[in-house]
């Protein structure tokens, strides 16, 4: 794909190819088939999807509770999801509030 990825937000910490993602845009690509499901297929095929545990903390909140996803099927996207991406650490979040992804990120430890 080229150009930029809908929906997907770069990564400043590791520019060229890294790419974090909205925990709705994941919800909605684990949940349903459409434009997230395809913009998480083309993150994970073509460059580094980059997720952190507030996104995995909000992702399980909004399957299991606004989509009503059985709670395996969220188990089992989630080890999905940590083996095909970069688990990192916020290091700074977003002033917008606690439920928005950090624009700065580093490795996790």
């Amino acid at each position: 794909m080229a150009g930029p990825v809908p929906g997907a937000q770069d990564n400043p910490a590791s520019p060229g190819g890294s790419h974090g993602l909205d925990a709705n845009v994941v919800a909605s690509a684990v949940a349903t088939r459409g434009l997230c499901s395809d913009v998480l297929r083309s993150v994970i095929e073509s460059h580094s999807l980059v997720l952190s545990e507030t996104v995995f903390r909000e992702l399980r909140r909004v399957l299991l509770r606004k989509f009503g996803v059985p709670r395996g099927t969220v188990e089992a996207a989630e080890t999905f999801l940590r083996e095909e991406g970069e688990i990192i650490r916020e290091a700074a979040a977003v002033a917008a509030g606690p439920k928005t992804a950090s624009v700065m990120m580093l490795p996790a430890a």
